[in-house]
């Protein structure tokens, strides 16, 4: 491989820890949309950075744990070597299952037929160690964290669309030449029955679904690359779920024709979400609503800039209001205007932290992206019409003076 080629690779290794600079994005983006070897290796090592952060925690049972203590205890001037050579025992064991676990993700990326991905065996002397509880903070002191309901669907449950356009494919891969696309495109709210999956290919988590109310049966991507979810469980199950008060209070924030149709939502979360809703919209340019808590104004906006450079928006470019994918600053601070709470961005700058950008999905589907202090905030449109989303956000045509909130946010908070 050319030396250009390794170091497109090497951004795209770099960009999975790390945010790229804004001409680094849109470099590599150019590159790995041109060069299918380079994408099939950059998928491949997104690939192997989820398998090893899905790799289970382990603790020793409460036996194992007293037969250890009961060797350290005889011997006091001996227990510093002992646990030594414990906790080297236990360093290597966990280097053992991360290699068993990258190793297999690349084995069963290279096959050439894709078959069901199996649960992983647990040993039953070990019991799964307790989830660590999210760091309070300043505004959110008494709330604890939404733990999420499930990992995967099973064969046999219904789920629902919870985006707008599901492409449904004969085949569980992007790949035209093996899998053909189904029409029509499947809306918000259509019921699927799971018959088998979840199956792993071309970075996505595919399963093979039987419409309830249609002829369609094939394979659906459950998310995009970045985790936001297209599937979910079926919505008369997640609303019997009582709302949280972190809940609650994301839908309390929301306009109040957006907030009287929501759901928790507690799956496929921003990174570093603490909550999350749903909420279904009856409007001509609007569909559906997400919302999600972040610890603070700062870390919305991160989420909500970590989502627009996946699609390739720049900081301070385009036009929504044109239709024009893009992004600006509401609020004053940075390199923006003036002195308000701003957010550091490596190779950007200093933004304004609360910000309102748009581009369109992988399905043409139009999406505008909020953030409203530590809420963050997602509107998937009906079409690919971003001008109409953006104007029904702001409740206006525009233009739009620095400072003055977007109609969809009730509050700043």
């Amino acid at each position: 491989m050319s030396d250009l080629h390794g170091q497109f690779l090497e951004l795209a290794a770099a960009a999975i820890d790390f945010r790229l600079s804004a001409a680094e994005r849109v470099s590599l983006d150019q590159h790995l949309e041109g060069c299918v070897r380079c994408r099939r290796v950059a998928v491949g090592l997104s690939a192997d950075q989820r398998a090893l952060t899905r790799l289970p925690r382990y603790a020793p049972s409460s036996v194992v744990s007293e037969q250890i203590w009961a060797r350290i205890r005889p011997s006091r001037r001996s227990a510093m070597p002992m646990l030594r050579l414990i906790l080297v025992a236990a360093m290597l064991a966990l280097l053992a299952m991360s290699a068993v676990a990258v190793g297999a993700e690349i084995l069963r990326r290279d096959r050439s037929d894709l078959s069901v991905v199996p649960s992983p065996t647990t040993d039953p002397s070990i019991a799964p160690a307790p989830p660590t509880a999210p760091a309070a903070t300043p505004d959110i002191t008494s709330e604890p964290s939404v733990p999420p309901t499930t990992a995967g669907f099973p064969a046999g449950s219904i789920v629902e669309v919870v985006t707008v356009g599901l492409r449904v494919r004969t085949e569980p891969t992007v790949d035209d030449a093996i899998s053909v696309k189904l029409d029509p495109l499947l809306g918000p709210g259509t019921k699927l029955r799971v018959v088998d999956g979840p199956v792993t290919a071309d970075d996505y988590d595919w399963y093979l679904v039987e419409a309830v109310s249609l002829a369609h049966r094939g394979w659906v991507a459950a998310a995009d690359h970045d985790g936001e979810a297209w599937i979910d469980v079926a919505r008369a199950a997640a609303s019997a779920a009582p709302m949280s008060a972190l809940e609650g209070g994301l839908r309390d924030a929301l306009r109040a024709d957006v907030a009287s149709d929501c759901t928790p939502r507690r799956t496929e979360l921003p990174v570093g979400a603490l909550a999350g809703i749903e909420c279904r919209i009856e409007s001509d340019a609007a569909a559906i609503v997400g919302a999600y808590r972040l610890p603070d104004a700062r870390e919305a906006a991160l989420a909500y800039l970590d989502r627009l450079a996946g699609y390739g928006v720049t900081p301070g470019t385009g036009d929504c209001a044109a239709n024009s994918d893009g992004d600006a600053a509401w609020t004053i601070g940075g390199g923006d205007t003036g002195s308000g709470e701003t957010v550091e961005v490596e190779g950007v700058g200093t933004l304004a932290v609360g910000r309102v950008g748009c581009f369109l999905n992988e399905n043409d589907i139009a999406n505008v992206r909020v953030t409203c202090g530590s809420t963050y905030i997602g509107i998937l449109g009906r079409d690919d019409d971003v001008g109409a989303l953006h104007r029904w956000v702001w409740g206006s045509d525009g233009p739009h003076p620095a400072g003055a909130r977007p109609a969809i946010c009730r509050t700043d908070r």
